[in-house]
Parts: structure tokens; C-alpha cells; sequence
């Protein structure tokens, strides 16, 4: 069953983290940076947890059709156990609760202020994103973003590598900025889209903000004038 991408989240603090006024933005590079990642399953339901087994499922949208005999809540085995081996079927219940599953880790983290505001600092965050892979010459799922709301007020978004400890690609990404702001300028003014494509903001991993994203909200950032 495919499964929405999980979300991650900065929860780190910046103390002793010196930022710098770079091509319209206030940017800053944190080595050890603590994420959160965590997946509440299809339709944020979760998941349901065997009391035996521990075999996990994401709990389905619609309620499930049951045929022939088979009763609500069978399946099968987590993994193989000898004692059962005459089984293939375990038959305890779930929990009665629904569980998320999430992990903190730790890796190098760019943190990006937009000097001014912008409509939309999902398509800003996005469209950096996507230039800096660009730039790099890296696949779209080695660098991810994320955003917060920056004490004292404004947007934050955290470009992370995604190898747990960091491969230092947004510590490249902060010698590179300038180079990383005008490719990302080209691809927002380049692409005929109407709103957001492929080519341009969306990709698999940011499927959660699809309806959110507009690259001319990107263009008016750059140009400093509304759409």
C-alpha cells in the first residue's frame, strides 16, 4: 500500500549559531541539528499494532470488506516463529488505539530567513530546495526541507541533509549560495506552468503542500512586488 511520505521537523535551538546576509536571505549552518520524522499513516488515521506479533498496518481510509470466513482483525505473522509454524495466521486483536511512528536524528542543517516575506514560504522553500540540487548536481531525496516559525517572528526554512549525521551537502550549499539563489530564479521564471509542476516546485516528497505551491509567488519574492 502506498503510504504518505513522513514529515520531518527541526526542534533543535540556535544558540551560538551565527547567521549572515546572503542574496536576500539571513542563512546559517548548523552541524548537529536535531529533526524529528514521524508518519501518522494515510489520512493522518495511523497505524494499528498487533498485541502478539507486533505486526503493524496503516489503518485504512474506508472500513475493510471481509469475504468467506475470515474474521476482522486476522493476519498474518510478523516474522516466522517455529511455535506457531502450523499457523500462518495470527489471531490476536489490535490495540485499541492508533499509533504514529517517528525518530529524532541528527545532521547538518541550513537555516534560511527570508529578509522580506513572501506569500508562500512553502513554493520559497521548495524552489531553494530544488536549486540547490541543481547546483550540487544531487538527487531531489538526498537534501530535505523543512519549515518553522523563527523566534521573534518570520519564517525559517531548514534545509537538511537527509543521511542520518549529514554528508555536508547544505554545508557546500552555504559556500554556494549565490550560485544556489540564481538557479532558482532561472526555474521559477523558466517553467510555463501555470501554477507548479514537476519541473519546477512539486515532487513526490512534498506532496502534502501540491495545493500550496506557485512558483510566481517565488518570482514576486525575487522581483520584491506582489503578483
Amino acid at each position: 500500500m502506498r503510504q504518505r511520505q513522513g514529515l520531518t521537523h527541526f526542534i533543535d535551538t540556535l544558540d551560538n549559531v551565527n547567521f549572515e546576509e546572503a542574496n536576500g536571505f539571513r542563512i546559517a549552518l548548523k552541524t548537529n541539528g536535531r529533526l524529528f520524522r514521524y508518519n501518522c499513516g494515510s489520512g493522518n488515521k495511523g497505524f494499528r499494532l498487533c498485541r502478539l506479533c507486533g505486526r503493524s498496518e496503516p489503518i485504512p481510509l474506508l472500513p475493510p470488506h471481509h469475504h468467506g470466513n475470515q474474521q476482522p482483525g486476522v493476519h498474518r505473522w510478523l516474522q516466522y516463529i517455529p511455535l506457531f509454524a502450523g499457523n500462518a495466521q495470527c489471531t490476536a486483536s489490535y490495540h485499541d488505539y492508533a499509533v504514529a511512528y517517528g525518530h529524532v536524528f541528527e545532521s547538518f542543517c541550513l537555516i534560511v530567513r527570508p529578509s522580506s516575506n513572501c506569500q508562500s514560504r512553502e513554493s520559497l522553500g521548495y524552489a531553494l530546495h530544488r536549486g540547490l540540487c541543481h547546483v550540487l548536481q544531487i538527487d531531489l531525496n538526498e537534501v530535505g526541507a523543512s519549515f518553522r516559525r523563527a523566534v521573534g517572528g518570520g519564517d525559517e526554512i531548514i534545509l537538511y541533509d537527509k543521511a542520518p549525521g549529514g554528508a555536508g551537502l547544505v554545508k557546500e550549499a552555504r559556500q554556494r549560495w549565490s550560485e544556489i539563489v540564481n538557479e532558482t530564479r532561472r526555474i521559477v521564471a523558466d517553467c510555463d506552468c501555470e501554477r507548479a509542476c514537476y519541473d519546477c516546485l512539486k515532487d513526490f516528497a512534498n506532496q502534502t503542500h501540491h495545493q500550496a505551491l506557485n512558483r510566481h509567488d517565488v518570482i514576486a519574492f525575487f522581483s520584491g512586488s506582489k503578483t
